[in-house]
């Protein structure tokens, strides 16, 4: 070596402390938010190319990007691949399932919407399904070992008449179409009437003085939200 040759510094052996020829010696770069940015922004671009979403506008873009910086999630994970799908295409996840509220039919068409946009597959569309359910209702689901869970078509069409054949469900649906029914062009007061009182058997089958004073007002809250037309003929 000739003497004006620089020697590069070297660094010391990890394992007996000896130096290294050729390697630098220099303090370990801490990582700072500006690093942590650029990592992010890089791996949210790779999300966006994986889901063929380069062309969103940029509000959008940015959009999304602060919800997943928001709730702290990494750019390529499933979920936040699901959430930016979600934004995209501009769907939701369902709300539990309450024979209540809504029929089972009701709620399948919406559960339907979400997965077919999500692009799930049939295992997990029928795996996720009865995280949806109530209590009651996912117990018996859980239980009906006769269930085809190959085919969501069939699964679905099982869970329904399962669900469906179930006194309690009757009852529940009964009182939810009773606070959503209402007079038929061309029915009269009495048939409208009449249709409401079978609703209302069904809805409140019990005879106790209790059950018959609640059957009582619900039809009637339900007559006078329902009547359309009170000069059809009686």
């Amino acid at each position: 070596m000739s003497s004006g040759e620089k020697v590069p510094l070297a660094a010391p052996d990890a394992a007996n402390g000896a130096v290294t020829p050729g390697s630098t010696v220099g303090p370990a770069h801490p990582r700072t938010v500006r690093d942590e940015n650029i990592e992010f922004d890089a791996k949210f671009e790779e999300m966006l190319r994986q889901e063929n979403l380069q062309d969103l506008p940029e509000d959008n873009k940015e959009g999304i990007k602060a919800l997943l910086k928001l709730q702290r999630a990494v750019g390529v994970t499933p979920a936040a691949k699901d959430e930016v799908r979600m934004i995209t295409l501009g769907v939701r996840k369902p709300a539990m399932y309450s024979p209540s509220t809504t029929t089972m039919r009701q709620f399948i068409c919406g559960y339907e919407a979400y997965v077919q946009a999500m692009r799930f597959s049939v295992d997990v569309i029928i795996d996720g399904f009865i995280t949806y359910l109530d209590p009651k209702s996912q117990e018996r689901v859980s239980k009906a070992g006769h269930l085809d869970k190959t085919s969501w078509q069939e699964y679905k069409k099982g869970v329904v008449k399962l669900l469906e054949d179930s006194s309690t469900y009757n009852e529940l649906s009964a009182r939810f179409n009773i606070r959503n029914i209402s007079q038929k062009a061309g029915e009269t007061v009495h048939e409208f009437g009449e249709r409401l009182r079978d609703l209302a058997n069904i809805g409140f089958p019990n005879t106790d003085p209790l059950s018959v004073a609640t059957r009582e007002s619900a039809m009637k809250d339900a007559f006078a939200a329902g009547i359309k037309n009170d000069e059809v003929g009686i």
